[in-house]
């Protein structure tokens, strides 16, 4: 068992004396509109003896900017066959729920995958990497989120963009959900060190 320690009033005197000193540093930049990525180091008192464990926590806000490209992975019912007449093909059973989502709930996600197609379309290493490069967040389907790992493979953990689970029921708040899952940042806590670095805003 982990318990995070921390000193609120403490933390937010060091971000208002890290944002006084960001606003009043000059850059040089040339990508000064560009978001920049605030990191949080966390450290333990002692090197944890337990194997590598994700903790999901929920921040006030947003963690990714306007624009980010989200992907959202679904579920797909395998025990439909192709033969029988309500059969859905996982490409149009994605643009369904990407529609609802927009039409129904107000929600903008720039893609919407089934697992099916997550398999069939990322089987290569290039693949993979070049679709963990291009995306800021992976949502996915709380009963799939065990899968996504030996799908995508260590890319994604190398590039820390853990994969958010998240409640997609029928009768649940999508909208919710969804503007939850993307304020969730996730601490990897391992055996192979004693600090852990974590996006805490942009």
């Amino acid at each position: 068992m982990f318990v995070f320690v921390c000193n609120c009033k403490q933390s937010s005197k060091a971000v208002e004396a890290l944002l006084k000193y960001s606003n009043g540093k000059k850059s040089d930049s040339l990508f000064q509109d560009l978001p920049t990525r605030l990191t949080l180091d966390i450290t333990s008192f002692k090197t944890p003896s337990v194997d590598t464990s994700f903790f999901n926590v929920l921040l006030r806000h947003s963690i990714h900017p306007v624009g980010s490209d989200v992907v959202l992975i679904i579920k797909h019912d395998k025990k439909k066959n192709k033969n029988e007449e309500d059969y859905i093909e996982p490409e149009m059973k994605a643009k369904l729920f990407k529609d609802k989502l927009q039409v129904e709930h107000g929600i903008e996600i720039r893609e919407v995958l089934t697992l099916q197609q997550l398999r069939d379309e990322y089987s290569t290493f290039e693949a993979k990497r070049a679709f963990i490069k291009r995306t800021d967040a992976v949502l996915v389907d709380k009963p799939l989120a065990k899968h996504i790992p030996g799908i995508l493979g260590r890319e994604l953990y190398k590039r820390k963009k853990f994969p958010i689970p998240v409640s997609l029921l029928e009768n649940g708040d999508l909208a919710t959900e969804i503007e939850k899952g993307l304020r969730k940042t996730v601490v990897n806590v391992s055996m192979r060190g004693q600090t852990s670095s974590v996006i805490v805003s942009w």
